[in-house]
């Protein structure tokens, strides 16, 4: 996607990066591996106090990660906030996918 956009950085950065900016490959990273970790999870905190710390832990993570991005001027809000939804949006397709398969397995389909 950063090939198609072609997006510059912004100008000022405060550590030299390389390629183009939208989206964040950091927050999209960031945002499937802590959600896939957060789903392995989930069935194994039973109450709704880990659950919730899971959650907020988990949103704190991605949105320090999205932060230190545009703070070190590597990319724009934008490019952090695509990053997110893209990441969101692949970890939503990727766990249809594999319950859509597991539950055809299960019936025998």
């Amino acid at each position: 996607m950063k090939y198609t956009i072609l997006r510059p950085r912004p100008d000022h950065k405060l550590i030299p990066a390389n390629g183009f900016s939208f989206p964040s490959g950091h927050t999209f990273a960031t945002t499937v591996f802590f959600l896939a970790i957060l789903s392995l999870l989930w069935p194994h905190l039973k109450q709704r106090w880990q659950r919730v710390t899971g959650g907020i832990l988990t949103a704190v993570w991605i949105l320090l990660v999205m932060a230190s991005r545009v703070y070190l001027r590597n990319h724009f809000t934008s490019d952090v906030l695509a990053g997110l939804f893209l990441g969101t949006g692949w970890w939503l397709l990727a766990t249809t996918a594999l319950e859509h398969a597991t539950h055809r397995h299960q019936i025998g389909g």
